[in-house]
């Protein structure tokens, strides 16, 4: 999904709006799935700063809610598809 944006994007096609929703919420969940189970196999050293586990889930939960968040893209995919 994020290969295609990007592709369309580098090769001057004009933006896809429901392409751009579903990839931004796709990366910011499984980011998100990706860190906590980091943080969980890490323990109780995963929320200490000297590994980067803890600098990991912070990032993956500012993908989630920078690029607009994840609810926020679902209701932009669902108004999207009903037209």
């Amino acid at each position: 999904m994020v290969y295609r944006v990007a592709y369309d994007k580098d090769a001057g096609y004009p933006l896809n709006h429901l392409h751009t929703s579903i990839a931004k919420a796709f990366v910011g969940d499984w980011g998100i799935r990706a860190a906590s189970e980091a943080v969980q196999i890490f323990g109780g050293y995963g929320f200490i700063h000297e590994y980067p586990v803890e600098r990991m889930l912070r990032d993956a939960k500012l993908a989630q809610i920078g690029g607009g968040t994840s609810e926020v893209q679902r209701f932009i995919i669902s108004r999207l598809m009903s037209f």
